[in-house]
């Protein structure tokens, strides 16, 4: 772990988009911000997909939600 207690730790986070955001665009930018105080650690991983995928996959087992 190098010292670093945080590294071993995986986090899997889905959030919503509206799809007011999205309609009508090609490209999506994702920002992540810190909190004041904390940190953003390393993205491993990141996937966009609509909503029925979405729920054809967290049926599946396939998002990590599943503990």
């Amino acid at each position: 772990m190098n010292g670093r207690p945080w590294s071993s730790k995986v986090y899997h986070v889905n959030a919503a988009i509206p799809a007011a955001y999205l309609e009508g665009k090609d490209k999506a930018t994702v920002t992540f911000k810190a909190k004041p105080g904390q940190r953003i650690l390393r993205l491993f991983g990141l996937r966009m997909v609509n909503q029925d995928v979405y729920e054809q996959l967290y049926q599946a087992g396939s998002l990590g939600l599943h503990e």
